[in-house]
Formats: C-alpha cells, sequence, structure tokens
C-alpha cells in the first residue's frame, strides 16, 4: 500500500512540476496551498472520529479518498483545471492512506 502510494502521489507531483513549467512571469499569482484545508479538514474530521469510536467512520474516508481522486483525475482532463486536479489527486491520496492506517487500529503498544 505505501509504495502504491507513493507511486500515485509521485505522478501528481510530476504532472505538477509539469504543469509549473508552461507558467508565465504575466501569469496571476496561485493559492494552491489553500487546496490542503478542505483535505486537512476531511481527514482530520476522520481521524477524531476514529479516536472518539464513531462505527463505520472508515466507509466515509475512503469515499472522501475516492471522490477527490476521481475529481483529480477529471481535473488533469483539462488544461485550465489541471493544477486543481493535481492537489485534489494528492489529498485523496494522503486521505487513503490516513483511512487505511486508521481502520487497522494499531494496538498502542506499537505506538511506544
Amino acid at each position: 500500500m505505501f509504495v502504491s502510494a507513493i507511486n500515485i502521489s509521485g505522478g501528481f507531483l510530476v504532472t505538477k512540476r509539469m504543469l509549473d513549467m508552461f507558467k508565465r512571469k504575466s501569469d496571476p499569482k496561485e493559492y494552491n496551498y489553500l487546496y490542503a484545508l478542505p483535505g486537512t479538514l476531511g481527514i482530520g474530521t476522520m481521524l477524531a472520529a476514529h479516536a472518539a469510536g464513531v462505527p463505520n467512520i472508515y466507509q466515509c474516508g475512503y469515499l472522501f479518498s475516492s471522490l477527490c481522486c476521481i475529481a483529480g483525475i477529471a481535473g488533469l482532463a483539462d488544461q485550465t483545471t489541471a493544477t486543481l486536479g493535481a492537489s485534489m489527486g494528492m489529498t485523496g491520496i494522503v486521505g487513503g492512506i490516513s483511512t487505511a492506517l486508521a481502520a487497522l487500529s494499531f494496538p498502542p503498544a506499537v505506538f511506544a
């Protein structure tokens, strides 16, 4: 799972770098880091629900991640939305990894 996540995340990062190569100095400034706020909120909410013991929260986490990945692929289909697509794809990957690790429910002795 970890190796696959690195592979997919690397693909989205390479795509973002390729998109950045075509930027002009006259292009308006982008605030792409703000795309991390909804992703952080979604993943944080899922992890908080996991800590509170909410049943079936993992399906919600997987749904969130799946929708972000699908939106990322759809966003990469058009040049005007490609930057958003790369950000959504990376959010989906991080959400999927977070959900999978939370679903494993490691015992406290693992972290000690």
